[in-house]
C-alpha cells in the first residue's frame, strides 16, 4: 500500500545494520525508505492553530486543553514523523516503542528473557499509534540475531514466500461435476423423522416398537413407519434409571469392525451392530455404516451430535443432541 517508509530505529547498536538491510531489500519492491533519527521523531507532533482547534488524540483532554505548537504529549498531537512508520528496537532503546506499549497497541509484552527472547524477533501492527490514521510495523528483537529474524519474517510476509497460486491458471475453464470419488459415499436415505422437545438420551427396540426419552422425561414410543404411540413423562432419576437399564452395551463382536472404521480426522463416540451391520457415530455428527466386511455403505454429517442409536430391522435409529429422532434406511 505505501511506497514512501519512514524507518525509526532504537539506540542498540544493532539496528543500524537491520535499518540498512530493510532499506535494501524492500527497494526492488518499489518501496523507498528514508531514516529519521530517533530524536527527532519521538518529539510530540507540531500542531497549526486551526488543527489545535480541533485535535482530540488519542486521550480525549477535554475542549481548549490542546494548543498550538509542540508542547502537547505524544498521546494528543502524536509523534513528530508522518506517514507509514517502521520502527526498530525495544521498548527499553525505543521510546516510540515503548509509548506502544504503555497504550496497548502491542499485543504482547516484549521481553528480552521470554518473549520474544533471545535470538527471536516479534512483529506488530498498528493504525492510530503514531499518529491518527497513520499505519507502522513495529520489529523487536533484544539482539542482532532477534532483530534479523523480525526484519526476514517481515519481509517474507510482505513479499510473500509462496505464490498466491502454485500453478498457473487456465485461460479457459470447463467444470463437470465428479461422478464418483476416493472417500465420497452414498448417504443413507432418511425413512423418517421426528423432533422431540429435549436431547435424546436413549432408544431401544422391543417387539418392533421402537422407545425414545428425552433429556426433560418425555418418553415416546413409535411404530416403524414413523407413527407415534403411547407416551408418558418420567422423573429425572427414573430418565437416569431408564438410559442406564436401557441402553444396551456395545456388542463386543463389532468392537473390532468398529475398529477399522477410524478415521484420522474423527473420534470415535460410540458404536451400534445388528446383523450384518455396523453402525458408528463419531463425535461432532458425523455417521457411518459398514458391512460386516469392514466395506462402508454410506456416510453423511447429521444436523447435530448423535447421542443415541439403535437398530429397528433393517432401520438406524439416530437420536440427535437437539431432540432430532431420524431413521436412516441402510443401502444394501
Amino acid at each position: 500500500l505505501f511506497h514512501d517508509v519512514t524507518i525509526v530505529k532504537g539506540k542498540s547498536a544493532y539496528n543500524d545494520a537491520a535499518a540498512k538491510r530493510l532499506a535494501k531489500i524492500l527497494e526492488p519492491w518499489g518501496v523507498r525508505c528514508k531514516e529519521t533519527p530517533l530524536a527527532d521523531a519521538a518529539k510530540s507532533r507540531k500542531l497549526t492553530e486551526e488543527e489545535a482547534r480541533t485535535w482530540c488524540g488519542l486521550v480525549y483532554a477535554g475542549s481548549g486543553q490542546i494548543k498550538p505548537g509542540d508542547s502537547n504529549s505524544p498521546a494528543l498531537a502524536g509523534f513528530a514523523v508522518q506517514g507509514p512508520v517502521i520502527l526498530l528496537g525495544t521498548p527499553e532503546d525505543n521510546p516510540i516503542i515503548d509509548f506502544l506499549l504503555k497504550e496497548r497497541f502491542l499485543p504482547y509484552t516484549p521481553k528480552a528473557d521470554n518473549f520474544p527472547g533471545p535470538n527471536r524477533g516479534m512483529l506488530a501492527w498498528q493504525r492510530d499509534g503514531i499518529g491518527p490514521g497513520q499505519e507502522s510495523i513495529t520489529l523487536i528483537g533484544y539482539d542482532e540475531a532477534g532483530m534479523g529474524e523480525a526484519v526476514g519474517s517481515f519481509y517474507e510476509a510482505a513479499a510473500g514466500i509462496d505464490p498466491l497460486t502454485k500453478y498457473r491458471l487456465p485461460e479457459t475453464v470447463n467444470i463437470k461435476p465428479a461422478k464418483s470419488a476416493p472417500g465420497l459415499y452414498p448417504r443413507a436415505a432418511i425413512a423418517w423423522q421426528t423432533l422431540r422437545p429435549d436431547r435424546i438420551r436413549a432408544v431401544w427396540v422391543d417387539k418392533d416398537l421402537l422407545s425414545v426419552v428425552s433429556h426433560d422425561g418425555s418418553m415416546v414410543q413409535y411404530h416403524s413407519d414413523g407413527k407415534a404411540g403411547s407416551s408418558g413423562t418420567l422423573k429425572q432419576s427414573e430418565v437416569e434409571a431408564m438410559v442406564q437399564e436401557k441402553t444396551a452395551p456395545a456388542d463386543s463382536s463389532f468392537t473390532a469392525l468398529a475398529k477399522k472404521q477410524e478415521r484420522v480426522d474423527r473420534l470415535i463416540k460410540f458404536h451400534c451392530g445388528s446383523g450384518g451391520k455396523l453402525a458408528v457415530a463419531y463425535w461432532g455428527g458425523t455417521l457411518r455404516i459398514a458391512d460386516s466386511d469392514g466395506r462402508i455403505l454410506s456416510e453423511q454429517q447429521l444436523p447435530q451430535d448423535i447421542t443415541a442409536m439403535a437398530w429397528l430391522g433393517d432401520t438406524l435409529i439416530a437420536g440427535l443432541a437437539d431432540g432430532r429422532v431420524m431413521a436412516l434406511e441402510s443401502p444394501k
